[in-house]
């Protein structure tokens, strides 16, 4: 991997869903639309002339919007290399809808698995037979031979079965599993006492299922948690100093500029001003990649650190703990690593995605 910042913008179509995830804030504060076709089509225009190469539907859940199809052929004919949906499967269980899909153009899907069996995962969905469906949907999927992806949100449910977790994505062979500490991004209050789990503690289970998937797994992600936590698996951790850089994430600029549900109008203000910058600077390829720096920063002061922090060798890579964790557990967690401080982000990362192109 080189240090290129990376070309995939969400596209979001609304927080419709057909699930009721018990740690989603969508679902919790009971939104439930969806964005015009005309509105997503804007964004869609956007992303393209923004230079972006690959779009992701991202909800809500893009497969129940009425007009997803329709969306889904749009990006197709603006020329874009990769269109993925974020999913949570229970309508890709059904081989015809797959096949409209992949008609349509969708090439890259990432698949919600949030439990290692029915029980785990029904019981977070809420849905009786969701984990059947998206078992059922990832091979459906896998007939027509393209790549896919695993997100797992790690919970107080499912934590420590996360080695099982592993068993199972062997199994189903994702190119990319990405494990992401539950983390409220300050939302919705009450979500990190009821779900989150101490780093320290949860760092234990996804070290050892990091383990399991070496070598199977092509590309392993743990977002959302410090460095100090995962020392000897350094490369795995994807915050949001790496994640510009990162093909498989979205355009920092991109995404602030949404005026999606829940941005408060700060950001949508601050957005709709980058957005002119880049529209009018007289060198946007330059500017666009000062941009994601710019976005990076503002994202991170929604972290915080502490004293220790200032002798840590991953002090200038990594973000630290979001303020919603900290009211929570606290800071005491955080042990300093002694060493040469590190100033790339992609220190550990550089080869990560080595021989990884768009679209491949």
């Amino acid at each position: 991997m080189n240090s290129k910042y990376t070309k995939r913008a969400r596209i979001f179509t609304g927080t419709g869903c057909n699930a009721k995830c018990r740690f989603c804030y969508y679902y919790l504060t009971g939104l439930k639309d969806y964005w015009s076709e005309n509105i997503i089509r804007k964004e869609i225009n956007i992303a393209k002339s923004a230079g972006m190469k690959a779009v992701d539907f991202s909800g809500g859940e893009p497969t129940v919007h009425p007009k997803f199809l329709e969306l889904v052929e749009y990006a197709r004919s603006k020329g874009f290399k990769v269109i993925c949906t974020l999913t949570n499967g229970i309508r890709m269980s059904d081989e015809k809808f797959v096949k409209k899909i992949v008609d349509a153009g969708i090439n890259d899907v990432l698949f919600s698995v949030h439990g290692c069996n029915p029980q785990e995962h029904d019981f977070i969905t809420q849905i009786p037979k969701s984990f059947d469906k998206i078992i059922k949907a990832i091979y459906n999927f896998k007939e027509y031979d393209i790549p896919f992806r695993v997100n797992c949100t790690v919970t107080k449910i499912n934590y420590k079965n996360l080695e099982r977790h592993a068993e199972l994505y062997n199994k189903l062979e994702p190119i990319q599993v990405n494990f992401i500490l539950f983390n409220d991004f300050e939302l919705a209050d009450k979500l990190t006492e009821l779900f989150a789990i101490k780093y320290s503690e949860a760092s234990t289970f996804i070290k050892k299922a990091i383990d399991i998937m070496d070598g199977v797994i092509p590309y392993i992600n743990v977002r959302y948690i410090p460095f100090c936590f995962m020392e000897g698996y350094e490369k795995h951790v994807c915050n949001y100093p790496q994640k510009i850089f990162d093909p498989f994430e979205w355009s920092q600029r991109m995404l602030i500029r949404l005026p999606s549900t829940g941005i408060t109008p700060f950001w949508k203000y601050v957005g709709y001003l980058i957005y002119g910058f880049v529209k009018t600077h007289p060198k946007p390829k330059l500017c666009r990649e000062y941009l994601e720096d710019i976005c990076i920063a503002m994202r991170i002061r929604d972290y915080v650190k502490s004293d220790v922090c200032r002798e840590c060798k991953f002090r200038n890579i990594c973000q630290g703990l979001e303020k919603s964790y900290v009211k929570v557990f606290g800071t005491s967690e955080l042990k300093p690593v002694a060493g040469e401080p590190i100033r790339d982000p992609l220190y550990f990362r550089h080869n990560f995605y080595k021989g990884y192109k768009y679209g491949n």
